[in-house]
Order: C-alpha cells, then sequence, then structure tokens
C-alpha cells in the first residue's frame, strides 16, 4: 500500500521545499535571525547520527573499516557490532520497537563517550591530510594560532659521531611583524630520536646558535643562544626528578655554540620590534649520532604575536574555521560574539594543554595506531601549541551540542 512515487511528490510540494527569492540584505539579514532556531528538534537515531559523522567529519565513531561510506560498514552506532545504538534510543525490531526520543543520562553518557573517543581522531586525522582532501580545517593546519606570524618545520640532515659536535644549520625566512610583543619559540619535533639501529645508546639534539632578524638588510635584533639563560622571559623544558625538584631539558654548550636543547625539548623568549616586514634567521646546529634511525632533525619554529593580535591573518583564519565547522555541523550560522567567545575558550585550553605537554597524548583516549599503520613517518602526537587539544575541545562541545544532535 506504499507508493515511493506519491511520497516524493509530497515532500517536492511540501512547505519545506517552499523558496522565494530575497534581494533585500536587511531582510535577509532579519530572516536569518527569524530562521536562527528552525528546525523539527527531534532527537537523531543512532543511524542517522552515525551518516552525519560521516557527513560532516569524514569518518564515524568506531568505524571498522578503511571505505566510510560502505553499507557493510561496522561501528558503534551501526551495523552488526552496534552495541551502543539501543543504548542510544535505537530498536532490534524484537524486543525494542519503539525509539527513545528523549535524552537520557544513559543516552548522554553514550554522546559523551562518542565525543571523547571520535573528536580527537577527527581531529587527528584532518590535520594529516592535504588541505585540499580535508572535510573540515581547510584553512588552518595544525600550527595555527591565533597572532602566529610565522611558523615552520625544517628537515636539518646529517649526522654526527659525538653529541658535543654539531652540523650548523641556516633556515632564513620572510615575515611581517604587526607591532609590539612577540614570543619565538623552537621546538625539537624529530620523531623516535631515542631510537638507534644498532640497540646502543643514541642522541638528537638541536642548539639554538643564534636568532637574527634583519629589516631592509640590516640587523635589527640578535639573540643569542649561549645569552638565553640570562634573559627574564626565557623559558625551556624540564624534567622533575624523584624529589620533584625540575631541571631544564637542555643547557649552554660552548662545544656546539649556544643552548643545547634534549631530545623533544623546546624553548622560547619574548621580544618587542615595531611593525613591518622582515628576514628571520635561525641558525641551528644539530647533534644527531650516526647510529640514530633518523637521517635528519626536524625543528617548528614560530613567531607569535602578543600585541595587536587581531591584525594578525592567523587569526582570522581560525575564526572562519570556528564559523565553518559550526555551520557544516548544525546548519546555523555562528555570531561573531560566539565566535570570539569560542576562540578565546580554545586558545585557553590550548596553551594549558601546551604547558603540560608539548605531545598530543594527554587529549583523553585517543587510539590513534590505525593512522600511525598508515604512515609512520608522521608524528601525529606532535603538539606543541596545544592547538589539536585546543580543537578537540571544540569539536567535544560540538558533537555534544543540542544542534547537532537534533535535526
Amino acid at each position: 500500500g506504499f507508493s515511493a512515487k506519491s511520497l516524493f511528490a509530497d515532500m517536492v510540494l511540501s512547505k519545506w521545499y517552499r523558496h522565494s527569492g530575497v534581494s533585500s540584505s536587511a531582510l535577509a539579514q532579519a530572516r536569518n535571525v527569524e530562521l536562527a532556531t528552525v528546525g523539527r528538534g527531534r532527537l537523531l537515531t543512532p543511524e542517522e547520527l552515525d551518516r552525519k559523522n560521516l557527513a560532516v567529519f569524514g569518518r564515524t565513531w568506531r568505524q571498522q573499516t578503511d571505505n566510510a561510506n560502505q553499507l557493510s560498514r561496522q561501528s558503534a552506532l551501526f551495523g552488526g557490532r552496534d552495541g551502543f545504538a539501543q543504548f542510544y534510543g535505537g530498536i532490534d525490531a524484537a524486543t525494542v520497537t519503539q525509539r527513545n526520543r528523549q535524552l537520557t543520562p544513559l543516552m548522554s553518557n553514550v554522546m559523551e563517550s562518542m565525543a571523547t573517543e571520535l573528536a580527537c581522531i577527527v581531529v587527528a586525522e584532518q590535520f594529516s591530510l592535504p588541505a585540499a582532501e580535508r572535510t573540515l580545517f581547510r584553512g588552518v593546519d595544525r600550527l595555527t594560532q591565533a597572532g602566529v606570524l610565522s611558523g615552520g618545520e625544517y628537515s636539518l640532515p646529517g649526522s654526527v659521531r659525538d653529541h658535543n659536535e654539531a652540523i650548523e644549520h641556516s633556515v632564513r625566512e620572510q615575515v611581517t611583524l604587526v607591532g609590539g610583543a612577540i614570543t619565538i619559540s623552537i621546538d625539537d619535533v624529530t620523531p623516535r630520536a631515542y631510537d638507534s639501529n644498532d640497540d646502543k645508546h643514541t642522541n638528537a639534539d638541536v642548539t639554538v646558535v643564534e636568532i637574527v632578524f634583519r629589516k631592509n638588510g640590516y640587523v635589527t635584533r640578535r639573540i643569542s643562544g649561549s645569552a638565553l639563560p640570562y634573559q627574564s622571559s626565557f623559558k625551556y623544558d624540564t624534567w622533575q626528578d624523584d624529589d620533584g625538584v625540575e631541571h631544564p631539558r637542555g643547557q649552554v654548550n660552548d662545544d656546539t655554540g649556544g643552548w643545547q636543547m634534549h631530545e623533544n625539548a623546546w624553548i622560547s623568549i619574548d621580544t618587542s620590534l615595531p611593525a613591518g616586514d622582515y628576514e628571520i634567521e635561525w641558525r641551528l646546529g644539530t647533534s644527531l649520532l650516526d647510529n640514530n634511525v633518523n637521517e635528519a632533525m626536524v625543528v617548528h619554529t614560530s613567531i607569535v604575536a602578543r600585541e595587536n593580535v587581531h591584525k594578525a591573518e592567523s587569526t582570522q583564519a581560525l575564526r572562519t574555521a570556528l564559523q565553518d565547522l559550526h555551520l557544516a555541523a548544525t546548519s546555523r550560522m555562528l555570531s561573531e560574539e560566539s565566535t570570539s567567545e569560542m576562540l578565546d575558550l580554545m586558545l585557553a585550553h590550548a596553551s594549558a594543554a601546551s604547558q603540560r605537554s608539548r605531545r598530543f597524548h594527554d587529549a583523553g583516549q585517543c587510539d590513534l595506531w590505525w593512522l600511525e599503520q598508515q604512515d609512520s613517518s608522521i608524528d601525529y602526537w606532535a603538539d606543541p601549541l596545544g592547538m589539536l587539544r585546543g580543537w578537540t575541545m571544540v569539536l567535544h562541545s560540538v558533537m555534544t551540542s543540542y544542534a547537532y544532535l537534533h535535526d
């Protein structure tokens, strides 16, 4: 007694398919306000939520197939191993035949579990892809932070026989400063830095020799690695002994010509310069022993504005990424005020995370082994600025929001 033809005809003729053109921008804005909360407010079924995850984030919760769009896929909410579907108001068409359309405490716990597991995996996967292949975050990368004026990752090849030897490297880049205080950071992100190819002790240290700023060919600021400990704004990675005393993960090494960082350590220092175009020279030394599994060390450098942050292109890129994410997930525009609030929360979370660790390990239950199997050359856990954990917090809030869980 069912007719698909009649169903489709009724759908097309229903009010949901009506459309009228509006030429007045003022009227269009007024209608945006009126329609901001339009929707049936119906809780999505487990199957619908599973498909929405795929459409918005490119993958779903505990997805078990490489091809996310296969009908035979297995996930926590769909397929043969849908153990969480009934906990989220689903049916089995036998003993449970009526869906629960109101959130219960148990269903809320299921959503918290989904968001906790899925958010960090989506973030790690998306930022490991080329920008053109991503579902989200196309205008930013894992190192984009509000006020970031410069950020680069550089491979420094060459090996030595002794840890007191160093190969010198000079990296130059152009940067436009917005004026005022800036923070300069260097992070050693060499993967598997402690691994040797002969089961013997190995070494992989980076030495900060000098950082030079030039404008119109003239040196305007020179920061010596050997003098870093005497600068009041100097910050460095630390380790803690059995008595709870913290020690620097690095020291001045006269043989290598500057501040020598231990494996995967970091340093930062503040300075202030007028607005304008500059050339920066990063003079670094690498002490990579010849029995190390790596043929080159990898460092990340960054310059972040602490004043006039709103003038930085990276700040606008982050705002756009937040708005695009919210629109894709909820079909609603995020207001400028809400965007500012969300950006502040994300940056505060990222800053706190980077102070705890420069790695992604403390992001909760995040199982990235399958990503590492696909490409072991990428260090998916590197998060020197805490932005991966910041974006994970944002995705968690979106995934558990009313607008995302209801149509």
